[in-house]
Protein backbone atom coordinates (compact mmCIF):
# COMPACT_ATOMS: atom_id res chain seq x y z
CA UNK A 1 0.00 0.00 0.00
CA UNK A 2 2.93 2.21 0.92
CA UNK A 3 4.29 2.38 -2.70
CA UNK A 4 1.05 2.89 -4.33
CA UNK A 5 0.89 6.42 -2.27
CA UNK A 6 4.37 6.94 -2.95
CA UNK A 7 3.49 6.68 -6.78
CA UNK A 8 0.52 9.35 -5.60
CA UNK A 9 2.49 11.92 -3.82
CA UNK A 10 6.11 12.53 -3.29
CA UNK A 11 5.64 14.44 0.05
CA UNK A 12 2.97 12.89 2.52
CA UNK A 13 0.97 16.10 3.30
CA UNK A 14 0.38 17.57 -0.33
CA UNK A 15 -2.65 17.03 -2.03
CA UNK A 16 -3.47 15.98 -5.66
CA UNK A 17 -3.18 17.58 -8.77
CA UNK A 18 -5.15 14.79 -10.35
CA UNK A 19 -8.25 12.58 -10.36
CA UNK A 20 -7.72 8.88 -9.22
CA UNK A 21 -10.18 6.98 -11.66
CA UNK A 22 -10.63 3.35 -12.54
CA UNK A 23 -8.16 2.96 -14.86
CA UNK A 24 -5.32 4.91 -12.97
CA UNK A 25 -5.77 2.64 -9.69
CA UNK A 26 -5.78 -0.35 -11.66
CA UNK A 27 -2.50 0.48 -13.06
CA UNK A 28 -0.87 1.87 -10.12
CA UNK A 29 -1.83 -1.49 -8.16
CA UNK A 30 -0.36 -3.40 -10.68
CA UNK A 31 2.68 -1.30 -10.99
CA UNK A 32 3.03 -1.35 -6.97
CA UNK A 33 2.09 -5.42 -7.28
CA UNK A 34 4.85 -5.83 -10.37
CA UNK A 35 7.49 -4.44 -8.20
CA UNK A 36 6.55 -6.68 -5.17
CA UNK A 37 7.59 -9.61 -7.54
CA UNK A 38 10.45 -8.20 -8.86
CA UNK A 39 11.96 -7.85 -5.43
CA UNK A 40 11.08 -11.30 -4.88
CA UNK A 41 12.54 -12.66 -8.11
CA UNK A 42 15.44 -10.47 -6.81
CA UNK A 43 15.67 -12.37 -3.33
CA UNK A 44 14.65 -15.92 -5.04
CA UNK A 45 18.12 -18.22 -4.36
CA UNK A 46 17.95 -16.67 -0.79
CA UNK A 47 21.01 -14.25 -1.74
CA UNK A 48 20.00 -10.76 -3.69
CA UNK A 49 20.60 -11.07 -7.38
CA UNK A 50 20.18 -7.25 -9.10
CA UNK A 51 17.95 -7.33 -11.50
CA UNK A 52 16.86 -4.30 -13.99
CA UNK A 53 12.95 -3.63 -13.38
CA UNK A 54 12.15 -2.85 -17.18
CA UNK A 55 9.28 -3.80 -19.63
CA UNK A 56 11.57 -6.73 -20.69
CA UNK A 57 11.90 -8.01 -17.56
CA UNK A 58 8.45 -7.95 -16.08
CA UNK A 59 5.99 -6.56 -18.38
CA UNK A 60 4.14 -9.68 -18.89
CA UNK A 61 3.96 -9.58 -14.94
CA UNK A 62 2.50 -6.40 -15.07
CA UNK A 63 0.16 -7.34 -17.50
CA UNK A 64 -1.20 -10.28 -15.77
CA UNK A 65 -1.60 -8.36 -12.95
CA UNK A 66 -3.54 -5.54 -14.50
CA UNK A 67 -5.77 -8.52 -16.00
CA UNK A 68 -6.55 -9.96 -12.86
CA UNK A 69 -7.16 -6.38 -11.51
CA UNK A 70 -9.66 -5.89 -13.96
CA UNK A 71 -11.41 -9.25 -13.70
CA UNK A 72 -12.05 -8.26 -10.28
CA UNK A 73 -13.00 -4.53 -10.82
CA UNK A 74 -15.73 -6.02 -13.62
CA UNK A 75 -17.02 -9.81 -12.13
CA UNK A 76 -17.05 -7.89 -8.77
CA UNK A 77 -17.98 -4.36 -8.89
CA UNK A 78 -18.58 -3.82 -5.35
CA UNK A 79 -15.74 -5.26 -3.31
CA UNK A 80 -13.41 -3.69 -6.20
CA UNK A 81 -16.07 -0.28 -5.62
CA UNK A 82 -15.43 -0.43 -1.86
CA UNK A 83 -11.57 -0.92 -2.35
CA UNK A 84 -11.60 2.46 -4.47
CA UNK A 85 -13.82 4.33 -1.93
CA UNK A 86 -10.82 3.20 1.07
CA UNK A 87 -8.01 4.69 -1.34
CA UNK A 88 -9.42 7.89 -2.35
CA UNK A 89 -10.56 8.42 1.03
CA UNK A 90 -7.20 7.19 2.58
CA UNK A 91 -5.15 9.58 0.09
CA UNK A 92 -7.39 12.48 0.69
CA UNK A 93 -6.94 12.07 4.39
CA UNK A 94 -3.10 11.99 3.73
CA UNK A 95 -3.58 15.12 1.72
CA UNK A 96 -5.10 17.72 4.52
Amino acid sequence: MNLLLVVLWAQPGDAPGFQIDDDLLSGLFALAGTAIYSVLQEYETGQYISLEFSQKNVGNTFDSILHIINSVQHNDPTHYSLLRRHIVALSSALGK
